[in-house]
């Protein structure tokens, strides 16, 4: 790419939960999709037994998660090993978003930031307590100056099992109903931006990155205190990530930026 005349930085945020964060994926409010019709046909029944409602209540918690596989995840994969839980990174600029609306710079974010890697931005890894999805140590900071622990699981039904990763609220829906979400803690997310100073000075950025974690949160159940969390923020100062923002490499060859930070990765 040549030189665009708009000048760019890359910036890293990494995310670290301080409290729950519960899973909500928009695909359930629509009556096509495979786990919205698989619960249709027991909410339909006007007579449901204690096994009908634990069914339900699977089903909901794994229609709640984001994997990579997206919309190719369905009920029939409950049980397949290997898939990989995910974030998409729009709901965390979305986070961004609700927060800067405070000081009025909501179309703001929306104009000046953007995802480093297009291409991964639907797919970036949930860092959670534990694993990855092969199993291995994701050395994710706790946010007192300790580690996440791993544990492995082979399936995301072997998850859903291990007590303290569902919720069951009730919620309001024609009356007081029980809805179950996926939930995770310890949590982390790192996400790579790319940022127009020009529109977004890089400090304010942050403040507003941070402010996100204590008034906004991350995910579902947020008037209720989930998904807060605190922020490690960094900048690409051409060689590494680094804490020091006067230290950001700001180019207008953002193709040249975009590779470097690769070559890190």
């Amino acid at each position: 790419m040549a030189e665009t005349g708009m000048t760019g930085a890359a910036v890293r945020t990494q995310i670290i939960g301080t409290t729950q964060m519960h899973t909500h994926n928009i695909r359930l409010a629509n009556p096509d999709d495979p786990f919205a019709r698989a619960i249709a046909q027991i909410s339909s029944k006007r007579k449901k037994t204690e096994e009908d409602r634990r069914e339900m209540a699977r089903l909901e918690w794994h229609g709640g998660l984001y994997t990579e596989l997206g919309m190719a995840y369905t009920p029939d994969l409950m049980e397949q090993e290997g898939i990989q839980l995910v974030i998409p990174q729009h709901n965390l600029k979305r986070c961004y978003k609700e927060t800067a609306k405070a000081t009025r710079r909501g179309r703001t974010i929306d104009r000046a930031l953007n995802p480093l890697f297009p291409d991964a931005a639907l797919v970036l890894p949930l860092q959670y307590g534990p694993v990855d999805a092969n199993g291995n140590l994701m050395g994710v900071p706790d946010g007192k100056g300790g580690k996440i622990a791993p544990m492995h699981t082979r399936t995301l039904e072997d998850l859903r099992l291990i007590p303290g990763y569902s919720d069951i609220t009730m919620v309001t829906v024609s009356g007081r109903v029980p809805r179950c979400r996926p939930t995770f803690f310890p949590w982390a997310q790192t996400a790579d931006w790319l940022v127009f100073p020009s529109l977004l000075d890089l400090r304010e950025f942050k403040d507003i990155t941070g402010m996100a974690g204590l008034i906004e949160g991350f995910n579902d159940n947020r008037i209720n205190g989930a998904g807060r969390f605190v922020v490690e923020f960094s900048v690409w100062d051409g060689a590494r990530w680094n804490a020091d923002l006067d230290k950001a490499l700001i180019t207008d060859d953002l193709m040249s930026l975009t590779l470097s930070v690769k070559g890190e990765l």
